[in-house]
């Protein structure tokens, strides 16, 4: 009876610990993913900045201006993601984690 016990305690310890596999990979393949993707629009944003700057320094004859007008643009983005955006963004990540583990308990109890 006891060596029954002992195995059955093993065997949800082992079973514990794969879930819990499971959901870290899920979590962990999501951030990756979207790892990849803020990468790339980092990238596609940096070029539509230096292009934009470009553009405007071409317009007022001097390069200086248009890199100076798309800093400050990115700045006062900057306060308004800081001010408004933030925290919302906060509890949506938040949000998301505890929905992929309780997809990943769903799923196990399927």
């Amino acid at each position: 009876m006891i060596e029954s016990v002992k195995k059955y305690i093993e065997n949800r310890i082992q079973l514990l610990k794969l879930e819990l596999i499971t959901v870290l990979a899920n979590i962990s393949a999501n951030l990756i993913n979207l790892l990849l993707i803020s990468l790339f629009l980092v990238i596609i944003c940096t070029m539509f900045s230096f292009s934009i700057a470009y553009f405007i320094g071409h317009y007022f004859d001097n390069t200086a201006i248009g890199f100076a007008a798309v800093g400050g643009i990115a700045i006062v983005v900057f306060l308004i993601y800081i001010t408004f955006i933030k925290k919302n963004i906060e509890n949506k990540v938040k949000d998301a984690i505890v929905k992929a583990a309780l997809k990943a308990e769903k799923e196990k109890n399927d």
